[in-house]
């Protein structure tokens, strides 16, 4: 299996992928530079897709806190229904909208969840 086959099985759950996230990937895996570097980004490895739901950062006292656990409950739903497949410099992910239908990610919009806990539709 091809390291782009494992991509699409694993972080993109898709066979359907848009040009320009093979072409991101294919300039991830070369590490050449491209029109991607400017902006810092890059694939998501298999793997790496559960970034989003990482709370180690947080103590067991803050884990405690009734608005800290709604968050990350609010934060795992929402990524549930989203296909995250990239990320930047500064630890933002970047992905597909898929909502609760079969959205083809090639028909998806662009969801961002940033460094900070937020989503936002570009």
């Amino acid at each position: 299996m091809s390291n782009f086959d494992e991509f699409k099985r694993v972080v993109a759950k898709s066979i359907d992928i848009p040009m320009d996230l093979q072409l991101l990937f294919e300039a991830t895996e070369s590490g050449l530079e491209s029109p991607f570097s400017e902006l810092g980004l890059s694939c998501v490895s298999p793997g790496e897709e559960s970034e989003i739901n990482d709370i180690s950062y947080l103590s067991e006292e803050e884990l405690k806190k009734p608005d800290i656990q709604s968050n990350i409950e609010a934060t795992n739903y929402v990524a549930k229904l989203a296909r995250f497949v990239a990320k930047d410099d500064e630890r933002n992910l970047y992905g597909y909208w898929l909502g609760y239908g079969s959205k083809a990610i090639s028909s998806a919009s662009i969801l961002m969840y940033d460094n900070e806990g937020q989503f936002r539709m570009l």
